[in-house]
């Protein structure tokens, strides 16, 4: 692998340029919504977190704390890191990480809420679980039942995904793997994997040093809070996690500053931040 190279001025400044164009862009996003969303506006936008659709519901628990200091931790020591340890240990190192950063934003809800319930509600997979008995057929009629407020609709999140994500917890539940627990365990386990595949995929395309660089970033992205939500966490890796290596801002150029390229991240991973938590927004997660 080569060595990461040493920030250019130029590449600084773009970063923080880009930064700051994304700040304004949020905060427009945020004075729009919050002047549709007064009293007596007359119009109702279904944002009530603006521009998020959830609602805002900041609060502290037990994984409060680890989420802070794992953030800090990545954000100070991760760059280094990167640059001078051998590879696979490398990998190996951000996997782990990106596993204790997601589950200690789930622990901000706590075990029930935060972990093993998120599976468990109306909404989600698990509810439609026992009624699929034959899975031939359950494909052949899928598209059937997308189409929501119908007698036999699937539930938000079926419908909303291909059906490969439903049967992965219908084949957990046939090999005795019932429940919350288990679906979300698989969902984090298996979504944290996106830090590895991203600087993989990189490297395979001749980036050896933007792999290095971004891999602390792809530690703490909404990437990784999102695979604390569990309908959206197996999904990443499965999907595409190349095309996310070449959208990433960090991906291109020299090794820069994991708070510049998580606060720059908005346009390729549609957040704007990497220290989202997604259980400070439980209707949208």
């Amino acid at each position: 692998m080569s060595t990461v190279t040493a920030p250019s001025r130029t590449g600084r400044r773009a970063d923080l340029i880009a930064v700051g164009l994304a700040m304004l862009l949020v905060a427009a996003a945020i004075a729009v919504g919050l002047h549709y969303n007064r009293p007596g506006s007359g119009v109702v936008i279904y944002a009530f977190a603006p521009p998020l659709f959830g609602l805002w519901l900041p609060h502290v628990g037990p994984g409060s704390v680890a989420a802070v200091v794992l953030a800090l931790l990545v954000v100070s020591k991760g760059p280094s890191l990167a640059a001078r340890l051998r590879w696979r240990p490398l990998l190996a190192l951000g996997y782990v990480t990106a596993l204790a950063w997601t589950f200690s934003l789930a622990m901000i809800d706590g075990w029930a809420r935060g972990f093993t319930g998120r599976l468990t509600t109306e909404h989600e997979y698990l509810h439609e679980v026992p009624g699929i008995t034959d899975i031939p057929e359950m494909l052949a009629g899928f598209s059937s039942r997308i189409l929501d407020f119908q007698p036999d609709s699937w539930t938000t999140h079926v419908s909303g995904h291909p059906p490969g994500a439903t049967l992965v917890f219908v084949w957990l539940d046939r090999l005795g793997l019932q429940g919350g627990a288990w679906a979300s365990a698989v969902v984090v386990l298996v979504g944290c994997l996106a830090v590895v595949a991203v600087p993989v995929t990189l490297a395979a395309l001749g980036r050896e040093d933007a792999a290095r660089t971004v891999l602390p970033f792809a530690v703490l992205t909404r990437a990784r809070s999102g695979s604390g939500c569990p309908r959206t966490g197996s999904s990443r890796v499965s999907r595409r996690p190349g095309s996310r290596c070449w959208r990433s801002p960090c991906g291109g150029g020299p090794s820069r500053s994991p708070a510049v390229c998580c606060s720059g991240s908005g346009s390729s991973f549609r957040t704007v931040s990497c220290c989202w938590p997604c259980s400070c927004l439980p209707s949208s997660c």
